[in-house]
């Protein structure tokens, strides 16, 4: 997903930008001044008359692994999103009406829409979160763990972590809600 997003986004402004070049020049106009001391590389893939190519930069190959970190939240809300046209669920379906489990804590009340917006008065992490790793800290972190991590037990043995009321009237930055959306999806 992010190599077709970065490459939309690339192709129309290139296209504006270099009109009577190729598209190889223009993700490479595009490109070549992004990357830099932060910036490493990148690859872009390009699917032509049913043919997929790459483009790479930075000393990338096309098979380089990306950590997209918190571009999912884009896509998770986008699938959230979806699931409401569907009338899969709707902006004010609780956590509670997802999983059994989830029905008997007391954060089983967030909304899907609280979660999506920030406004679900979750910390940055889950109260039971570890990392054994910093460079990957979610590698150890199962999917068992964060669907206990809103248990009223998990949170009750954290008395550090810090919950407000949901909704919040303003938002606060978390990793969990988006976590924990992405999951009930």
């Amino acid at each position: 997903m992010k190599i077709i997003f970065s490459l939309l986004l690339l192709s129309l402004s290139a296209c504006a930008t270099f009109p009577d070049t190729t598209i190889e020049e223009r993700i490479t106009a595009s490109i070549e001044p992004q990357i830099g001391p932060v910036r490493k590389g990148a690859v872009v893939g390009i699917l032509e008359n049913g043919r997929p190519r790459f483009l790479t930069f930075g000393g990338l190959q096309e098979n380089s692994i990306f950590e997209i970190a918190s571009l999912t939240k884009t896509f998770t809300s986008l699938l959230f999103s979806i699931a409401i046209e569907k009338g899969l669920v709707a902006p004010e379906t609780t956590l509670g009406e997802i999983r059994e489990e989830w029905k008997r804590s007391k954060l089983g009340r967030i909304t899907l829409l609280e979660l999506a917006t920030h406004r679900s008065g979750l910390p940055r992490l889950p109260c039971d979160f570890h990392f054994k790793d910093k460079r990957n800290p979610y590698a150890d972190y199962s999917e068992d763990e964060l669907v206990s991590s809103i248990s009223d037990v998990v949170i009750e043995r954290s008395p550090e972590c810090r919950i407000l009321p949901a909704p919040t009237k303003e938002s606060s930055y978390s990793n969990w809600g988006p976590a924990l959306l992405g999951n009930a999806l």
